[in-house]
């Protein structure tokens, strides 16, 4: 890369003031890779040359394209999109995120072609030889043009790298669609061009001539040692250049000629010596002012310990698409206005972790981490930890004035656990303030909300059982807002929907204050046909009453992933209820029950992970309980029967052994027609979907410490009815049930 001056040295100095000032820890920025990622020991400061090569196919047989349409733009596009746009140009992205540091120029007249190809020409890569004689043929067709590599030797070896030329091949086809890019090698890899001296053997980049503005700028950071920063489920989207690029909002939404912009990781930005992060130990409490990402000054702040050292810490910075300043190339980071608009500014947590100081070769120098979206899948250890959940590589920045309801910990769990208060945006928007302390106990939310919805409408609402009033208080309304469900299933702190004839599925949360929040959305992805959804003792149970099919599994990072199935069930199933004891199987038309639970089978020894979940029958009612029982709802204190056509209700309990026994005097007749029961903590709600009716209830208790201790043990365990509110809702409601917020894991 050519070193041209740029006024480095007083931008170096000033920034070395003005970070190291602020420093608490005496760790120097190197320790973490500050500036040490090169390529062929040439790091990414003054000017890198490039050549961009337009090659028209008139076909591709190879990818079954018979009649390729033309390029979509002229040279002077791409020369505009690269180069000469002072307010929308990838070099002037690349001068933003280096802090002025770094930029592309032409190289030669810098952009070359159209050329006209026969599709013959084009071959796709192969899963095991990722060179590409197309990509040999457009450096031909470049010196063909009079492009003259000899001048770009900039070392004197008689070799030409991509630390001194990097060229970029647009064509018609793409990879083999468009929008796609890739850095690839040509087939020769090296190659002296007629009439010269110089052995040419770059790393090629490949993109289709309809790629987003972002896949463009990502193909060429890998030619500065840059590596990907997305797993299998792709990660950090939309937080770093080194995500995804290729965006599609929705499965019919247009993903070409995206022109939305977002910075590189601060990561990344400090390793290429762009920014020097201002370093402080995590061991004691503290507080940093961090500036914005488009302002070099300032834009990271590492947390490590001295104790564990250097290998693993967290690296904050601030995010901002709405900065008054000037929203520059950070304008769409996190989707701000494009597919999503998520809180436009705050903090960007990320964790690190490599195995030595990182050099030039990033791979050899980490170990992938899990994923979390699959069994065996990895992703580098190098993935933003968002909000609202602190899930790894996803979510969205942490707003101002919000204390993260996680605390901050290394991957071995140890160390001093930390917690972390987002401050003010001060400074005109340029800066957030930050902190960082021992956490602040917060108080468990044990109150259930109730969530109420329609699948004709799509509504919801929700709320929570006043217990001492025995009234519902509504908290949130989402007219329309959640689609069609047939399945409506509460599980850990989450709630989970299933269309069984579509097969589509989404997971998501109820806050405390009633706000509903989708945290992944499967769409039409998950097999069809299960009547009954029920989870249990960590993992959820799909079952179907007409085939008598079953699976299990539990959902990691929005897929399923599938711990065992059966096809031996008995079919006609019509409930399937969570008991502590074990899974309750009901059939209301002939009266069978049966009781099951889990075993697991864990690999290793200790305290293994768990490989497989079998069900183990532990008893079995073929003769039945008595028939017509439509709803079966556990409860705090046993199972509750009841009988919508007679309003007949009973408690019975689930024993360990899987008995079933049924409570002295707790058969009663309460209201006819109830379609919906949901059981909290505390209280039982009843809902009538025909008038609208509701009424409250509770399980008596008895005894010391019972709020009516001196209630006779006779009638203890049964139903007790609290409150009636006749035509207390809309009609038409479909699904009624309680769901626990989750609460913050302060450890």
């Amino acid at each position: 890369m050519n070193g041209e001056n740029m006024n480095t040295p007083k931008l170096g100095l000033m920034m070395t003031t003005a970070i190291l000032a602020s420093c608490l820890s005496a760790q120097a920025p190197a320790d973490f890779g500050f500036g040490k990622l090169t390529v062929n020991g040439t790091p990414a400061r003054g000017t890198h040359p490039l050549a961009i090569v337009l090659m028209q196919y008139d076909s591709a047989p190879a990818a079954g394209i018979a009649v390729a349409p033309p390029l979509a733009y002229n040279a002077s596009y791409y020369q505009q999109l690269f180069f000469d746009n002072p307010v929308n140009s990838i070099n002037a992205q690349y001068a933003e995120m280096s802090g002025g540091l770094f930029r592309w120029v032409p190289a030669g007249a810098g952009v070359y072609g159209p050329f006209n190809v026969p599709g013959a020409d084009w071959d796709p890569d192969s899963p095991t030889n990722k060179s590409s004689k197309r990509l040999h043929i457009g450096l031909q067709l470049l010196a063909s043009a009079g492009f003259n590599f000899d001048a770009f030797d900039a070392n004197g070896d008689g070799t030409i790298t991509k630390d001194e030329l990097t060229v970029m091949i647009i064509d018609n086809i793409g990879l083999p669609q468009p929008a796609g890019g890739a850095n690839r090698n040509p087939n020769p890899q090296c190659w002296v061009p007629d009439g010269q001296n110089s052995n040419v053997c770059p790393t090629v980049i490949n993109a289709g001539d309809r790629a987003s503005q972002m896949t463009y700028t990502h193909e060429l950071a890998h030619q500065l040692g840059t590596i990907d920063l997305y797993g299998s489920a792709g990660e950090n989207y939309e937080y770093s250049l080194m995500s995804a690029t290729i965006f599609q909002t929705s499965p019919t939404a247009d993903i070409l000629d995206d022109r939305r912009r977002f910075h590189l990781d601060p990561w990344h930005k400090m390793l290429l010596g762009w920014t020097m992060p201002a370093i402080y130990s995590l061991d004691a409490d503290g507080s940093a002012t961090i500036n914005a990402a488009q302002i070099a000054v300032g834009s990271s702040v590492i947390l490590y310990s001295p104790a564990k050292g250097f290998l693993e810490y967290w690296l904050l910075e601030f995010r901002s698409a709405t900065r008054p300043n000037g929203r520059g190339y950070d304008a769409n980071v996190g989707g701000y206005g494009a597919d999503q608009t998520p809180p436009p500014s705050g903090l960007v947590l990320w964790h690190v972790q490599t195995n030595v100081a990182v050099g030039e070769d990033l791979v050899a120098d980490m170990t992938g981490v899990s994923d979390y979206s699959s069994p065996g899948a990895t992703m580098w250890p190098v993935y933003m930890v968002g909000a609202p959940n602190f899930k790894p590589g996803g979510g969205t920045a942490w707003p101002p004035n919000t204390l993260m309801p996680y605390t901050l910990s290394w991957l071995d769990g140890g160390g001093r656990r930390v917690q972390i208060q987002v401050g003010n945006i001060i400074n005109g928007g340029d800066a957030l303030e930050v902190s960082w302390h021992a956490p602040v106990p917060t108080p468990i939310v044990t109150r259930e909300n109730i969530l109420i919805y329609s699948e004709s409408s799509g509504s919801a609402v929700t709320g929570y059982v006043d217990d001492p009033t025995a009234a519902f208080n509504q908290q949130k309304g989402y007219p329309g807002a959640f689609g069609a469900w047939t399945n409506v299933v509460p599980g850990g702190a989450g709630v989970l929907f299933y269309n069984s004839v579509s097969g589509a599925l989404a997971l998501g949360e109820v806050y405390g204050d009633g706000t509903y929040q989708l945290l992944d959305n499967l769409g039409a992805t998950f097999s069809k046909g299960w009547s009954s959804v029920v989870y249990h003792k960590g993992y959820w149970f799909f079952y179907s009453q007409r085939t008598g099919n079953a699976i299990v599994g539990n959902f990691q990072n929005g897929q399923f992933h599938q711990y065992n199935g059966w096809t031996t069930f008995a079919t006609g199933w019509t409930n399937i209820v969570d008991t502590p004891n074990g899974l309750l199987f009901y059939n209301a038309f002939n009266g069978s029950a049966a009781v099951g639970d889990w075993s697991y089978v864990s690999a290793g020894t200790g305290f293994g992970t768990i490989v497989k979940v079998n069900f183990v029958q532990h008893s079995s009612y073929p003769d039945g309980l008595s028939t017509g029982w439509t709803h079966i709802v556990n409860t705090n204190n046993g199972v509750l029967f009841y009988n919508s056509a007679s309003g007949l209700e009973v408690m019975v309990d689930v024993l360990a052994s899987g008995v079933i026994s049924t409570r002295l005097a707790t058969v009663a007749t309460i209201a006819k027609g109830y379609t919906a029961i949901a059981a909290d903590n505390q209280n039982i709600m009843f809902y009538n979907g025909a008038s609208g009716d509701v009424a409250i209830g509770a399980i008596r208790n008895f005894g010391a410490g019972a709020e009516e201790p001196e209630l006779p043990q006779l009638i203890a365990g049964s139903l007790e009815i609290r409150s009636l509110y006749p035509a207390q809702f809309q009609s038409g409601w479909t699904h009624l049930l309680a769901t626990v917020p989750p609460a913050p894991p302060l450890q």
